[in-house]
Parts: structure tokens; sequence; C-alpha cells
């Protein structure tokens, strides 16, 4: 049952919460289609240097994770969809961190993961369910 609490707080967080995005409106409900994403566990992703990083990344199949002095930030790997190039994603993602897209330094750090990921309509939610699983509290 935590994957279902994770699922449903991070889903109100996303659609109501994200100071980047106005709030979900009624009308966008009917058109919405909710999207969840599994990761795997992060690996660590050494590399030597940024351009190290840009060259071993498998476009599609790799997320992304990156750390430095307590900032950090993730890509799924659906955001490929939209970044399809390799430099372009890792320098969105730093600016993601609040850093420059040109910055690199040794104290960064990265770590790779996949997911597994399902989508569905959110007009195919019932009360206390999505598509016959039922969600409860306890």
């Amino acid at each position: 049952m935590a994957l279902a609490r994770d699922v449903a707080a991070n889903a109100v967080a996303a659609g109501f919460g994200d100071p980047r995005f106005a709030p979900l409106t009624q009308a966008e409900l009917a058109v919405l289609t909710i999207s969840i994403s599994i990761l795997s566990p992060a690996a660590p992703f050494e590399c030597a240097d940024e351009e190290d990083l840009i060259a071993r990344l498998h476009p599609g199949r790799d997320g992304l994770i990156l750390r430095e002095k307590g900032a950090g930030a993730l890509f799924l790997p659906s955001v490929w969809d939209t970044l399809p190039d390799r430099r372009e994603f890792v320098h969105q993602l730093k600016r993601k961190m609040g850093r420059a897209a040109d910055h690199w330094s040794p104290a960064m750090r990265a770590w790779r993961f996949t997911t597994e990921s399902f989508a569905a309509p959110y007009a195919n939610a019932k009360a206390g369910g999505l598509d016959g699983i039922a969600l409860r509290q306890e």
C-alpha cells in the first residue's frame, strides 16, 4: 500500500503543488492522463567529466540524477521524448538543479536508472480506485 500512497501524494503535488505550473482546472481533468513510472534502483554513474557522461548516456532508456553540494535534479527516461539530444538533456537537467547549463565540477555526481511506466486517462478513474484497483488508506 505504500506505493499507492506515494503515487497519490505525488499526483496531487504534480497537479496542484508545483510552483512552475498553474494548478489543474476542472476542465483539464477531462483530458488528463495519469502516468506512473516505477524507478529501478539508481546506480552510481562514474564519469570522468561531462563529455564522458554525455557520450555514455543511452537516450530513451536512461533516467539521470545529478547532485552537487546539496542541489539535485532528476529526469525520467520519458524526458528523452522532448529532449532527444544528449547534451541538451544534461544541460537542461543541470538548469533544473539550479546550475548553469555549462556548469561542471569535480563535485558533480551522477546516477542512472530505468523505469517501468504505464498510463491511463484520468476519465477512467472510479471513486476509490483506478481501473478496478481499489485504493484504500490504512
